[in-house]
């Protein structure tokens, strides 16, 4: 590995604005320019046709069966329809319908072959889930307030396919942050990095959401005492700047800011209360919870209330 940069991120991070290494074994897109962490991202629109379907043949061969009054082993139907909620919680999110976007959304929800009956949403008034504005999701709101207290932390409600490099929503745990108000300091987390192929949160860190440390890059980068206080390497040798808009360190003297150091006891996990600053449903990323077994539930990160 590479020196360290400051703050301890590695040399590669320091110059790539803290984008996560792709992931030996992670989803990879058939999709030109959609990669990384949510690759599996560009394949939603099929899973959700997919899911769909899966769910009307399984109505239309228990449909059959009842028609010609074949019986079913003990307990059957009531299996398949737990085994059914549970599928889609999984797939359309915990709380029911409508906490996504439809993947025709927002230009061509009138191609929806699923109209009123669609279970995502066909637009913004629709939505049930935690959204940016506009002007957020287009970048066109780059005060430090955004940066700190909304980038990369919503999860995204977008179905159609795009690069999350570019989206200011969080897609998988090794893209989001979790929200600075709960107290975690600017300092790296030792186990994040030794563990990001692992897809439950708390098998990354031991302490889970309740680490003191900075879970990843940006948590680091775009924490409120670290945020635009170091210059962009780049952009002061005159290079041009790869992460652009997005760059977590000052490219002038206006974009400076001075913070007081932080005030972190790195000793032990934060304190149990703070969680109710955590985010809303932060366990379960948009396709984390898709999984072979129907059955399966992620876990819960150690410290976040269970559901």
């Amino acid at each position: 590995s590479g020196p360290s940069g400051p703050m301890g991120l590695t040399g590669i991070e320091a110059q790539t604005g803290g984008v996560p290494a792709p992931v030996p074994g992670a989803a990879k897109s058939d999709t030109p320019g959609v990669e990384g962490p949510d690759a599996g991202a560009a394949a939603e629109g099929a899973s959700h046709a997919a899911a769909a379907g899966g769910e009307a043949l399984g109505a239309a061969r228990g449909a059959e069966r009842s028609r010609k009054g074949a019986p079913g082993r003990p307990g059957e139907k009531e299996d398949r329809s737990k085994s059914n909620i549970t599928r889609f919680q999984q797939v359309y999110g915990t709380k029911g319908n409508k906490t996504r976007f439809c993947a025709q959304f927002p230009n061509e929800v009138r191609r929806c072959r699923r109209g009123s009956n669609c279970a995502f949403a066909h637009s913004r008034e629709e939505i049930q889930a935690p959204i940016l504005t506009v002007e957020e999701e287009k970048l066109e709101v780059l005060d430090a307030n955004f940066f700190i207290e909304r980038f990369k932390i919503i999860w995204c409600p977008i179905g159609a396919k795009h690069g999350w490099q570019k989206c200011a929503y969080a897609h998988t745990f090794q893209d989001a942050r979790r929200h600075p108000s709960i107290g975690y300091g600017p300092k790296p987390c030792e186990h994040w990095g030794k563990s990001a192929a692992a897809t439950q949160y708390d098998k990354r860190c031991p302490s889970g959401a309740r680490c003191p440390y900075a879970h990843g890059a940006k948590e680091q980068m775009y924490h409120p005492s670290y945020f635009r206080t170091v210059p962009c390497i780049d952009f002061s040798s005159g290079r041009e700047c790869p992460r652009g808009k997005v760059c977590a360190f000052f490219h002038s003297k206006e974009e400076r800011r001075v913070t007081p150091k932080p005030v972190v006891d790195y000793s032990k996990p934060l304190p149990e209360e703070n969680m109710r600053f955590l985010q809303h449903e932060f366990s379960v990323p948009p396709l984390g919870a898709l999984s072979s077994d129907p059955s399966s539930k992620p876990a819960a990160p150690a410290g976040y209330p269970k559901q």
